[in-house]
């Protein structure tokens, strides 16, 4: 009888382990599904970006087809309403005076999904009093634009080269930390 008990007891741990280890490596496989192999990522990594019109704050047109070809672009997805867009501020308007180059634009896609355009700049204007931005601001108000680059987290950064490649996508805000090494991509890319 107690050797009936033992082998259940131990029948039972190597159960519940071999569970725990499955889980795991579930886990681990929907992580590595969503974090690595995202095949928008893959998609557009060393492609050409995807050409979009819209409208900057001020309402005045903008097609990015403009400036593809003629200059290096950080392509800016935020939001006024994200708190680690509001950290990154400081960083972008940074890298935009250590650049300093006809050769190079900073494209903010402001993605507040307002009713109006006269909303978005009353978000764009509370937000800029608050944390100035010194770069060129437009519109995204349906989220069309970053459903062609794949954005799934504010803030998403992509810097596209004289070319109209994507060459880096960085996800989340630009931090203090990563300053320097965007201001010396860009600068060797430029030239």
């Amino acid at each position: 009888m107690q050797d009936n008990i033992n082998l259940k007891f131990k029948l039972d741990k190597i159960v519940t382990k071999v569970g725990l280890a499955v889980l795991a490596l579930f886990i681990i496989y929907i992580s590595y599904t969503t974090l690595y192999s995202n095949p928008m990522k893959k998609k557009l990594l060393g492609n050409l970006a995807p050409i979009f019109q819209t409208t900057s704050i001020n309402k005045t047109p903008f097609n990015l087809s403009d400036v593809v070809g003629k200059k290096v672009i950080l392509l800016n997805f935020w939001a006024s309403w994200c708190p680690p867009c509001r950290d990154e501020v400081i960083n972008l308007n940074q890298i935009g005076l250590r650049v300093d180059s006809p050769h190079f634009a900073i494209v903010a896609l402001m993605e507040d999904t307002q009713p109006t355009i006269e909303k978005a700049r009353e978000a764009y204007s509370n937000f800029n009093a608050a944390n100035p931005i010194n770069y060129p601001v437009y519109v995204d108000s349906d989220n069309s634009i970053a459903d062609l680059y794949g954005v799934k987290k504010l803030p998403e950064t992509f810097i596209i080269d004289l070319g109209g490649n994507i060459l880096y996508r960085h996800s989340g805000p630009i931090e203090d930390k990563d300053r320097d090494m965007f201001v010396a991509m860009i600068q060797q890319i430029m030239y």
